[in-house]
């Protein structure tokens, strides 16, 4: 049986539109951090190359995904 609630506290029982956003949101948080290590070393290219994949993995998953992944930055 699958799980319905937005966010499971068990990953087992996510199905493929929940496991979907999960992992844009890991992405998203990966990208967060490539970001600023770009800005603080000054490479202006790697910087808007990671703003391009965070502003698709928005767009495609939603604004949500991105302060869910804000938040999470923060663990």
């Amino acid at each position: 049986m699958f799980s319905t609630q937005k966010k499971p506290k068990d990953k087992q029982h996510m199905n493929t539109p929940l496991l979907e956003r999960h992992l844009a949101v890991l992405q998203v948080k990966h990208y967060l951090s490539l970001h600023n290590s770009a800005i603080a070393v000054g490479d202006k290219v790697e910087a808007r190359r990671t703003t391009d994949i965070i502003d698709k993995l928005t767009t495609e998953y939603g604004v949500s995904a991105l302060y869910e992944a804000q938040e999470n930055s923060n663990e």
